[in-house]
C-alpha cells in the first residue's frame, strides 16, 4: 500500500480554506482514513454538504458569481489584495461576472483565491498594537479599521438581506438550495437541538434572526420566541413564516442592544452566524448576562470562532468572502479566537464555556450565567 501524500496538517489547511473553520480530531481521523491522496481529500471536502451549503448561502445572499481571474495563480498561491484600487477591482470583477451568469462554483473559487493583505492595509491605516483586547481603545480601533476597509460609517441598517418577501416564501432557505444543502443544514440543527434540549414554553431569543429558520422551528416547538433582526424585509418574512404558530414570536426590527429594554429573561440566547456582525461584543455580552434565566444558556452556532487567529478578535479574517462583504455591503465580519472568547464570556458574567464538537458540522459553543 503506497504512503499517503498528505498529512493531518494538510487536512487542517483544507478546512480553513474551504470551510472557514478548524477541523477537529474526529474529522481529521475520518479524512485520513478515507482519502488515499491529497486530491481525494480536496474533492471530499469540496463536495461535502457543508462546503456546498457555504456556496449556496453565498448565492442566496446575492453574492455575485464570477469567472476565473485573469491573473496567473497556482493552487498554492493566494492573489493578495494590497491597495484599495485592487480591492475595488476585485469587487467589480466579481459583480461583472455575475452579469455574465458564470457558475457559482467559479464564484466561490474566485473568492477563495483572493485574500486581503492585512499587513499592507494596517500600515496604510496606521494600525497600533493594543495589548488589552478588552479595552475601549481596542474596540474603537477595530471598528475604525472596519470602516476604513468598508469605506463608510458602520450602521446596523446595512446588515442583513434585502428580500422580496412573497418570492422568498416560495424559495425558502435551505430547501431551495437542494437536498445536500438541506441535509447538511438540518444535520447541524439536530446537533443544536441535542445541545439545547428545549422544552415547550421555554423562552428563546434569537439575536440576528435572518430569514427566520430557527425562529419558525422554535415557535413550532411551542417555545416562547423573541427575534431580534435589523433588516425590515427579514422581519416581514419571519412574521409570514410564523403566522400559524401557537406562540407567535415577538419581533424587534432593531440592532442587538434593543433586547436590554425587553421585560423578559430568557432560557436560551441564540446566535446563528450573527454574533460576528456585532460592533461591540463586550457591551452586548454584558447586556445579555442580565437577560438570562438562572439555568439559561448562551449559544454560538455557526460562528467564525477559531484557535488560530493572529489577534484575539476583530477584523482578523482576510479571506475573499469576508473582504467582499465588508466593502460591498458594509457588513462587519469579525472573527474570534477561542481563548479570547472564553475569557470575554467570563469577564462579562458567564461561566462553563464549552465547545461541542461534531465530526460533520461546525462546533457549537455554549456558556451559562455565573
Amino acid at each position: 500500500m503506497s504512503a499517503k501524500n498528505f498529512t493531518k496538517d494538510d487536512i487542517r489547511k483544507v478546512y480553513r480554506h474551504l470551510l472557514g473553520r478548524e477541523s477537529d480530531d474526529a474529522a481529521e481521523e475520518h479524512h485520513f482514513n478515507k482519502c488515499s491522496s491529497l486530491a481525494d481529500l480536496l474533492e471530499s471536502v469540496f463536495l461535502s454538504p457543508e462546503c456546498q451549503l457555504r456556496m449556496e448561502r453565498a448565492k442566496s445572499q446575492n453574492e455575485k458569481l464570477i469567472s476565473e481571474p485573469t491573473q496567473k495563480k497556482t493552487s498554492k498561491t493566494k492573489i493578495m489584495i494590497r491597495t484599495f484600487a485592487e480591492y475595488d477591482n476585485f469587487i467589480r470583477e466579481f459583480e461583472d461576472s455575475y452579469n455574465n451568469k458564470k457558475s457559482h462554483a467559479e464564484g466561490m473559487s474566485f473568492l477563495w483565491a483572493h485574500e486581503l493583505d492585512f499587513a499592507s492595509f494596517m500600515k496604510q491605516f496606521g494600525f497600533k498594537s493594543i495589548p488589552d483586547p478588552f479595552s475601549c481603545d481596542y474596540i474603537k480601533q477595530e471598528l475604525a479599521y472596519f470602516e476604513y476597509l468598508s469605506g463608510r460609517k458602520y450602521s446596523h441598517k446595512n446588515e442583513g438581506l434585502f428580500l422580496d418577501v412573497s418570492q422568498s416564501l416560495k424559495l425558502l432557505s435551505p430547501y431551495a438550495q437542494g437536498y445536500e444543502a438541506t441535509t447538511y443544514y438540518w444535520k447541524s440543527v439536530i446537533n443544536l437541538l441535542h445541545v439545547m434540549k428545549p422544552l415547550c414554553g421555554e423562552r428563546v431569543v434569537e439575536m440576528g434572526s435572518g430569514t427566520g429558520n430557527l425562529v419558525e422551528l422554535f415557535s413550532r416547538l411551542n417555545c416562547r420566541v423573541t427575534a431580534v433582526e435589523a433588516n425590515a424585509s427579514c422581519c416581514d418574512l419571519i412574521k409570514a413564516r410564523c403566522s400559524a404558530s401557537t406562540f407567535a414570536p415577538k419581533i424587534y426590527c432593531e440592532s442587538f442592544n434593543i433586547i436590554e429594554n425587553d421585560e423578559d429573561v430568557f432560557d436560551y440566547i441564540l446566535f446563528e452566524s450573527s454574533f460576528h456582525h456585532c460592533d461591540d461584543p463586550v457591551k452586548l455580552l454584558e447586556i445579555l448576562s442580565g437577560k438570562i434565566s438562572k439555568k439559561g444558556k448562551i449559544i454560538l452556532f455557526n460562528e467564525p470562532i477559531l484557535p488560530s487567529f493572529s489577534r484575539p478578535w476583530g477584523v482578523v479574517r482576510p479571506d475573499g468572502e469576508s473582504a467582499l462583504q465588508i466593502r460591498q455591503k458594509g457588513w462587519i465580519e469579525y472573527g474570534f479566537r477561542e481563548d479570547y472568547l472564553s475569557e470575554l464570556l467570563q469577564r462579562t458574567g458567564w461561566s462553563n464555556f464549552q465547545k461541542h464538537a461534531f465530526p460533520d458540522t461546525q462546533p457549537i459553543y455554549t456558556a451559562i450565567k455565573i
